[in-house]
């Protein structure tokens, strides 16, 4: 029996408290393994805005899960920014099929292509992976912390906040980028 697809969350899908509750509790539904590098999670931390919660005490307080290991160089990597491609890197590092990310468009195919990664949209691959099952733990989740924000937590640290961000739309263009089949 193959191991279970690893996902790995992009910053901009950790910063949205709403995309990633329902991709950790879809992916959990699914039996999924998601992962990803203290490079995003300082990065995810920075773009928290208001109410959110910081993905660092999500994982820390919440989760209690471990940090994917951080690639040592991103030597021979095409992606444009240096910040990108330290998620590539990592993303590669931590043995990812799936890069998680809302900027499709930044990670270079040849980048993703190399190692059998496909990047996609959150909104799509929960969409096009994630079974019925998978989206009502989701949803049960985000109405049980709206009703109870404190009942979710290990800790309550006193800057932890529940998340109550609005769902947003995904955009028509750049949902996915398949490396398996060179379309975007």
């Amino acid at each position: 029996m193959s191991e279970a697809a690893l996902l790995f969350l992009d910053a901009n899908a950790l910063a949205s408290p709403v995309t990633r509750t329902l991709l950790i509790a879809g992916a959990r539904a699914d039996s999924l393994r998601w992962t990803w590098s203290k490079h995003v999670e300082a990065e995810a931390d920075r773009h928290a805005r208001g109410q959110a919660s910081r993905t660092s005490l999500v994982r820390t307080e919440i989760l209690g899960t471990e940090l994917s290991p951080t690639a040592s160089n991103t030597e021979g990597l095409l992606t444009s920014t240096l910040e990108d491609r330290q998620v590539v890197a990592d993303a590669i590092r931590a043995g990812a099929r799936y890069l998680i990310t809302t900027d499709v468009d930044d990670f270079a195919f040849d980048d993703l292509a190399a190692y059998g990664m496909s990047a996609v949209n959150p909104d799509y691959f929960m969409a096009s992976r994630f079974t019925e099952q998978a989206y009502q733990e989701g949803s049960d989740l985000l109405a049980a912390v709206q009703r109870n924000p404190g009942a979710h937590r290990t800790r309550d640290p006193p800057d932890a906040r529940p998340p109550t961000s609005p769902l947003g739309r995904a955009p028509l263009q750049g949902l996915w980028r398949d490396s398996s089949s060179g379309r975007s």
